[in-house]
């Protein structure tokens, strides 16, 4: 990113330098050359009565030259070329100090999973990638970046963590959404395709609007904090009993989806620090959310 911005500024340079360059060529080409026959001084100086460097034949004086008007191209390029160079450069220190921050945040966690004993990725996996890919969170915007991948594994699960982004909008709208996931796998996960995420404030205008949110009208709780969405939708309501409606009610701001042998859960938009604490307390969380599936998966037979 920041090569293709540094190509750009030099580009901007290179072609201020070839206006600059032909503007002084047109400015020397318009001058008059001296008149054949003109005798040669040889270096001489030589005076004149006649006044004609300020007055012209009639006696009137000659304007004084303006030189924005003799190089306006010139004056233009300089201007114009100066807010241009300003903007470009904010942009490259820009890029720069989010390089430099994402390093530092790739070296942190890299240092994190070496202390826990787990495996590091920084590029990802593209297996998980693929495996997740029909979840709707890996659905949305573009530039998809799975990266900085811890993994724990044990015999019969696997808890992924690792940092996900993606780009929304263009323009003035664009926005780079960066989050910390957690991604668990196991054979006897076996769920309901569905997922949940806090209710926001026009959810409600979605609802009138046949937007689907699975409500229960036995757990209010649940039904103000959270919209609830699946493409099987009775199976989704017989699968929320509630011990675990209660479970989630006591994690509000959690985002949760699943689907057969997986799930992930995150925080919108938020990323866990590169601490081993926070990392423990994060990986942690997803054994909390695997066993309180496992308990609702028991309680189903």
């Amino acid at each position: 990113m920041s090569c293709s911005g540094g190509s750009l500024l030099v580009r901007l340079l290179v072609g201020c330098l070839l206006v600059v360059s032909l503007v002084s060529h047109v400015d020397g080409a318009d001058g008059e050359p001296a008149p054949v026959g003109e005798p040669d001084h040889g270096g001489e100086v030589v005076h004149r009565d006649d006044e004609g460097d300020h007055r012209d034949d009639e006696g009137e004086e000659k304007p004084e030259k303006n030189w924005i008007e003799d190089n306006l191209v010139l004056f233009l390029v300089l201007v114009h070329g100066g807010w241009i160079t300003l903007v470009v450069g904010g942009l490259l220190i820009a890029k720069a100090v989010v390089r430099r921050r994402e390093e530092k945040r790739t070296n942190g966690l890299r240092a994190v999973a070496g202390e826990l004993e787990l495996t590091f990725l920084e590029d990802g996996d593209e297996a998980l990638a693929e495996r997740l890919s029909g979840l709707p969170l890996f659905d949305i915007g573009r530039g998809r970046t799975l990266k900085n991948l811890i993994v724990a594994d044990t015999p019969d699960v696997q808890v992924a963590l690792f940092d996900y982004v993606y780009i929304t909008g263009r323009g003035k709208q664009k926005r780079v959404r960066r989050q910390t996931v957690a991604a668990v796998q196991s054979a006897d996960l076996r769920l309901p395709e569905f997922h949940l995420r806090p209710e926001r404030t026009l959810d409600a205008v979605g609802s009138l609007l046949g937007r689907q949110d699975i409500d229960f009208d036995d757990h209010p709780g649940f039904s103000k904090a959270f919209v609830l969405k699946s493409l099987s939708e009775q199976e989704t309501r017989d699968f929320f009993d509630q011990g675990l409606l209660d479970f989630f009610v006591s994690r509000p701001d959690i985002s949760f989806e699943a689907a057969r042998g997986v799930f992930v859960y995150f925080r919108r938009w938020k990323r866990v620090e590169p601490q081993v604490a926070e990392m423990k307390g994060f990986l942690a969380e997803g054994y909390s959310v695997l066993q309180a599936l496992r308990e609702r998966l028991t309680r189903n037979q």
